[in-house]
């Protein structure tokens, strides 16, 4: 267990929001094969919540006490999509290695976060669309 005052600390602006930089890495650029990889606002709840998931799973301390219980959207988290993906995968190899989560289940979750996600993005298009007309 990591107290917060153990964590390292995550600087703030004047208005509360966090550094432009990954909550993961703690970088504001990264380079993958030479390639820079932009720095993500998290923006969805899904991605708020597999983020503290993978935490938990990973029972990784110094991320739980720097994520805390803030909404990533208020404090304007940002991180590189291969960080937190490197993150879930951790997370999901863990789960899979424990026996605590079957391929069938995981594959319905996904499914179904994928369907969600759509429906979603479909519903803010046409509210947009309705809005212009």
């Amino acid at each position: 267990m990591v107290l917060r005052s153990n964590a390292p600390e995550q600087k703030t602006t004047s208005t509360g929001v966090l550094e432009p930089k990954s909550i993961f890495c703690n970088k504001l650029r990264k380079k993958i094969k030479g390639k820079e990889q932009p720095l993500i606002n998290c923006e969805f709840d899904s991605a708020e919540n597999s983020v503290k998931d993978a935490a938990r799973v990973l029972n990784d301390g110094p991320m739980l006490a720097k994520i805390g219980n803030i909404g990533f959207h208020f404090k304007e988290v940002k991180y590189h999509n291969d960080c937190k993906r490197n993150s879930l995968h951790k997370a999901k190899t863990v789960l899979l290695r424990s026996g605590s989560c079957d391929t069938k289940q995981l594959a319905e979750e996904t499914v179904a976060s994928l369907v969600l996600y759509i429906e979603g993005s479909k519903a803010s298009r046409l509210q947009s669309c309705i809005v212009i007309q």
